[in-house]
């Protein structure tokens, strides 16, 4: 029998409990290292989108709004302090019979309510019970009356968007992951990606009463500077495509204002508005808190806590393991070397007409119906598991066409003049006022059907569709890649009267007048004075379906742009589409 001596025993715990203490002090410095590590993570997502104690309450309410309260109820609350909250107000749910008028007189009456015990508390009224008592608490012992007149007029209402914004966040698992890679090609932080929970829940058919589309939310005026629409092709609708747009956008947005705060307002405000905001007051706090300029209401003030709260939100959700959110599609791209027979093509593949929508939202309906083909150049997304790449890399040459085409007819749109329609697509607009017999001011109205004539300078002939060679294509992962090409088709004389007149300042803005000419919309001359649509029509006493008229003087600002470079944007536009 082996005995080890005292001695020997003292030394094995010894040596045993240095092992133990070096395992600890490593195990200790490991968990430091993470813990600086999240740390770090921590600082660098608060150094791009920081939490700013003014709009703390604001990012509060908006967290409750995206993860508590339900989208059947109302929470009636003060529009300037989000943390005063009046009441919430259980709703019928939309689908119900009667709704909507159920709702709205339910809402009216609890507004009137409070609007009445805010002006009883302004002219001195007070109440040791009930609803009185507990607004007077909201407000706190030192509020005076003109606060309480202040808050009578100020009462909001804002519905819950729970389960809304659930939805959301399981649609976002399709596009999550390539959306953050986006954001960092374009060396702009990740979190970005988010953003579309604010503006559109990721809501694909997304469309406002601005005409703002996708869940990018962008107008048709600030879409056409980052990407393709067209009667073909409306990039807006693709939330990867328009991914791309946004990226461009923000980035000369935090180019221009140099902080996150103002450079995501900005998309919801625009950038110059924002400029104008920040040469005024500097810093995002003081804007925050003091700005009240144009448009800067409640929407725009607000933009920047409700992404900050909806970031919050969707990552926890995100994390929640009883929530399955959607999964990337698996599909193949493929750049079209010319112009796609949308049928043939479809039954060539073994595809149905939803496999191509599914996958393109981007391609308008005239590709379904015959009236265009497929773009050339177009990157195509197909499902995978249904294509063979062998049949994509033989397909003949029936399936295609050299040429785009022509329209027969044409659905006049709202905004729309025979100008613009004749310009849109390449023909005479003599032509097409003969063959519409319309009047000598050339009147279209929006529902209209017009005929259209054969193109004034026609293209190259059509391929036959008997072609029997396969067309080599290479399938790829690529993006689409789109180049803005300027109309080279002439139409008619350009207008004579395109300077500004009777130019006056008043508060240091230069102001002065236009005459609207033929071909033009409010939402032309807006962009080229880098203003919205909205506050154009406000400028001049119109309504949002206010209809153009040509021939009309109207007021114009130049605090965003010179007088020079919005006459030179106008006679650049009209030059364009005139005969030269």
């Amino acid at each position: 029998m082996f005995i080890l001596s005292s001695n020997r025993l003292d030394n094995s715990r010894m040596h045993r409990t240095r092992q133990l203490r070096s395992l600890l002090c490593i195990s200790i410095l490991a968990v430091f290292l993470i813990c600086s590590a999240a740390s770090s993570a921590s600082a660098g997502a608060s150094y791009h989108f920081p939490l700013y104690p003014v709009i703390r309450n604001n990012v509060s309410f908006w967290e409750k709004v995206y993860s508590t309260y339900s989208v059947n109820t109302a929470i009636l609350h003060d529009k300037d302090n989000l943390s005063i909250i009046y009441a919430t107000i259980t709703l019928k749910d939309a689908s119900q019979s009667g709704a909507r008028d159920y709702n709205e007189r339910k809402i009216k009456a609890a507004k009137q309510k409070y609007q009445k015990i805010l002006t009883g508390l302004a002219s001195g009224k007070t109440s040791k019970f009930g609803d009185t008592k507990r607004v007077a608490l909201l407000f706190g012992p030192s509020a005076s009356k003109t606060a309480y007149k202040k808050a009578a007029d100020n009462i909001r209402v804002q519905t819950g968007l729970k389960e809304r914004f659930l939805e959301g966040v399981i649609n976002s698992g399709a596009y999550m992951a390539e959306l953050k890679t986006i954001f960092r090609t374009y060396k702009l932080p990740e979190d970005l990606a988010y953003l579309p929970h604010v503006e559109s829940s990721f809501n694909l058919e997304a469309y406002s009463k601005y005409g703002a589309s996708g869940i990018w939310q962008f107008t048709r005026s600030t879409g056409k500077q980052y990407m393709t629409i067209d009667e073909v092709i409306d990039e807006r609708k693709d939330p990867i495509l328009a991914a791309h747009a946004a990226a461009k956008f923000l980035r000369d947005n935090y180019e221009a204002l140099q902080d996150w705060a103002l450079a995501l307002t900005a998309y919801n405000y625009g950038k110059a508005g924002m400029m104008r905001a920040k040469k005024a007051h500097g810093k995002y706090e003081t804007i925050f808190s003091s700005y009240d300029e144009g448009y800067f209401k409640f929407a725009s003030r607000n933009f920047y806590s409700e992404f900050l709260a909806a970031v919050l939100v969707a990552k926890r959700l995100e994390q929640n393991q009883k929530i399955k959110l959607a999964k990337p599609a698996q599909t193949i791209s493929v750049r079209m070397p010319a112009y796609g027979v949308t049928g043939n093509f479809i039954k060539f593949l073994h595809l149905s007409e939803q496999d191509i929508k599914q996958h393109n939202p981007a391609l308008l309906s005239t590709v379904y119906t015959g009236e265009r083909y497929i773009p050339k150049d177009y990157y195509l997304r197909l499902p995978s598991h249904k294509v063979r790449r062998e049949s994509l890399q033989n397909m003949p040459g029936s399936l295609f066409s050299a040429t785009q085409k022509k329209n027969e007819t044409y659905l006049v749109k709202r905004g729309d003049s025979a100008l613009k329609i004749a310009r849109d697509h390449k023909v005479s607009l003599n032509q097409l006022i003969a063959l519409n017999n319309l009047d000598k001011h050339a009147r279209v109205f929006a529902g209209q059907t017009l005929k259209l004539p054969h193109a004034s300078s026609p293209l190259p002939s059509q391929s036959t569709g008997k072609s029997s060679q396969p067309m080599k294509i290479k399938a790829s992962q690529k993006k689409n890649q789109t180049v803005d090409v300027a109309d080279s088709h002439s139409l008619v004389a350009p207008p004579t009267h395109l300077t500004v007149g009777n130019l006056h300042a008043d508060k240091g803005v230069m102001y002065g007048e236009i005459i609207t000419q033929s071909g033009e919309t409010f939402e032309l001359i807006a962009a080229w004075l880098n203003l919205s649509e909205p506050m154009l029509l406000s400028m001049n006493g119109l309504s949002d379906n206010q209809k153009f008229i040509a021939g009309k003087k109207i007021l114009v600002k130049f605090s965003a742009i010179s007088r020079t470079e919005f006459e030179t944007r106008r006679k650049r536009y009209h030059n364009l589409i005139t005969l030269r």
